[in-house]
């Protein structure tokens, strides 16, 4: 069941809307389209970094943050810049415009600690029918310390959010065991860690270690580590060791100690991985949740990554459940893989959208042979009739003459 903030429900996620209530079947926010602030996008999943930025001095430029997409700003020269205070790592932010706004040619300036990247042509995607809702994303994830947006056209904007991913610890772990590296033993399977509770803990030493492992690739930038906000002793980073696929030699990183409660390990460059394991150099430390912040390894979407956005959507873009927003070439209906009377009603997972390609493959392997099969039956077919009644008239020609003699 869907939860009050804080809690997970039926997904293994977290209600975020504003009034707390969820739809039981998808997430959505019942009776109202507003998250908790801090929260945004489908089912108010997605972490907004945007109220902690620093926007200048525009006039109500808190306007832009305040949640509230009917409070409405005239952006001067159509330019913010937001700055944060510690560097995180995104790809795509929400711009909401009033009704009346006409708006284009948009393009991003990401500013690290040592870093100047533009995107001046960004995927732009256009998720509401009323197009006042724009999505920008570029090809690249970036550590962001600033970021700065320009747009050409007219009209009022709304909101502002920018994306700081979302946890994929809570649905898409499949198998998480506690256990003593130094022996062959497979290790316990333990409930905490993942499970919301940030209450439940769980000890780890540098031979006794949690492991996580994933239902499928996850793509993520950030791990954040919660440790026992009630405990009296010195407090320890933790190490994490990462394994992008089997068998590879595993990516060693260690958390930041700036807060003791609170550590994170942020990731140099996003890593696609389907393993971790979670440990301390020595002594032990006490571990309550662990957050992985990232996405899906595309091209695969949804809240447990089982969907799969297939390569006829434009850009790749697709929602959590693999609708596209737009289509390539001849490609239409909502998954974009309707072609002539071919009709596709349900979401395809990754499973039916690769038998659905193998299947459409078949087809096409039969349609030219078909194609010239059927005429030449028919001709066949008529000479044969034909041959039959030639046949059959110079018989009976015959027995007339026969019996006019």
């Amino acid at each position: 069941m869907c939860l009050q903030s804080g809690l997970p429900y039926k997904y293994g996620w977290t209600c975020h809307c504003a009034n707390g209530n969820c739809s039981e079947v998808d997430g959505n926010c019942q009776n109202t389209n507003r998250c908790l602030k801090g929260w945004f996008s489908f089912s108010c999943q997605y972490i907004d970094k945007a109220p902690e930025a620093d926007l200048g001095d525009m006039d109500n430029v808190q306007l832009l943050t305040d949640n509230d997409d009917s409070t409405c700003v005239n952006v001067t020269n159509n330019t913010i810049q937001a700055t944060w205070s510690e560097v995180f790592t995104s790809s795509w932010f929400l711009l909401v415009f009033d009704k009346k706004a006409d708006v284009r040619e948009f393009q991003m300036t990401y500013l690290g600690d040592t870093t100047f990247d533009v995107c001046e042509e960004p995927n732009v995607v256009y998720p509401t029918e009323l197009n006042t809702t724009v999505e920008l994303e570029c090809r690249e994830l970036y550590r962001i310390h600033s970021l700065i947006v320009t747009w050409k056209g007219d009209g009022l904007c709304c909101s502002f959010q920018v994306s700081g991913s979302r946890n994929l610890a809570h649905n898409n772990v499949w198998k998480k065991v506690l256990r003593n590296i130094n022996t062959n033993v497979k290790g316990e399977k333990v409930e905490e860690a993942t499970d919301g509770n940030y209450e439940t803990c769980l000890s780890v030493t540098s031979s006794k270690v949690l492991e996580l492992n994933f239902s499928s690739s996850v793509y993520v930038h950030m791990i954040t580590l919660y440790t026992d906000f009630k405990q009296p002793y010195a407090y320890k980073s933790f190490v994490v060791k990462i394994w992008e696929a089997e068998n590879s030699s595993p990516i060693l990183v260690m958390s930041s100690l700036e807060d003791g409660f609170i550590q994170r390990v942020l990731l140099d460059a996003s890593l696609a991985f389907t393993s971790l394991q979670i440990s301390v150099e020595e002594g032990f430390q006490v571990l309550c949740e662990v957050e992985i912040n990232g996405e899906c390894d595309q091209p695969k979407v949804g809240f447990e990554c089982e969907y799969f956005c297939s390569l006829t959507c434009l850009h790749e873009s697709c929602n959590y459940i693999g609708m596209c927003y737009e289509c390539v070439g001849d490609r239409f209906g909502k998954y974009c893989e309707d072609r002539n009377d071919f009709n596709i009603t349900t979401p395809i997972s990754t499973t039916e959208n690769q038998t659905f390609r193998s299947a459409e493959s078949i087809s096409k392997s039969y349609s030219v042979p078909t194609f010239y099969f059927v005429p030449i039956v028919a001709i066949i077919t008529a000479i044969v009739i034909l041959a039959f009644y030639l046949m059959s008239t110079r018989k009976s020609l015959s027995l007339f003459l026969h019996f006019e003699n």
